[in-house]
């Protein structure tokens, strides 16, 4: 029920379904993932939680929480791009070396 409310509001802004994403504690990136997601639907996120408040839920979060979210997804990003250049196969740090300076 919570979700469906959440994906109307999605579908509104965005023309289609997007789900959150989980983190998954095998996989370092699914917390970039998980944030990245979270910082792209938040404004539906807010409008979900002001039904649910009227619901009696409690959930909330703070400009500060927000800011911080916002602060860690770009502090990955680097990192996540970095890594993703490392799995190829042919990879080597030259190659990385090169990538971060582009």
């Amino acid at each position: 029920m919570r979700n469906d409310l959440l994906q109307n509001y999605i579908k509104a802004e965005f023309g289609r379904e997007l789900q959150l994403v989980k983190d998954c504690k095998t996989r370092w990136s699914s917390l970039a993932a998980m944030i990245s997601r979270f910082n792209l639907v938040r404004p539906c996120i807010f409008k979900a939680l002001i039904d649910l408040k009227k619901t009696s839920s409690s959930y909330s979060f703070t400009g500060d929480e927000c800011n911080t979210l916002t602060d860690i997804e770009r502090a990955l990003e680097p990192v996540k791009l970095d890594v993703s250049v490392l799995c190829h196969e042919d990879a080597t740090l030259v190659l990385l070396k090169l990538h971060s300076d582009s």
